[in-house]
């Protein structure tokens, strides 16, 4: 049964969550360049950092957050 949920995950959990977090990595990495702020490149590079380990959970926080900047 565990390895049927992880196939389930794996086929169709997993590449959501990569998508969401490319276009996240994609606002940011675009702000990044735009931006003279050394704050706002700081800022977004943090969030760069936890978007490489995020889950579901913390997906949906940084995207909150991100989305109201």
């Amino acid at each position: 049964m565990k390895k049927l949920l992880n196939a389930i995950l794996n086929l169709f959990i997993k590449p959501k969550l990569e998508e969401r977090k490319q276009a996240l990595r994609e606002k940011l990495e675009k702000e990044i360049a735009e931006t003279d702020s050394n704050w706002v490149k700081i800022r977004n590079q943090v969030y760069l950092e936890l978007l490489d380990s995020a889950d579901g959970k913390l997906m949906d926080l940084l995207e909150k957050k991100i989305n109201n900047i």
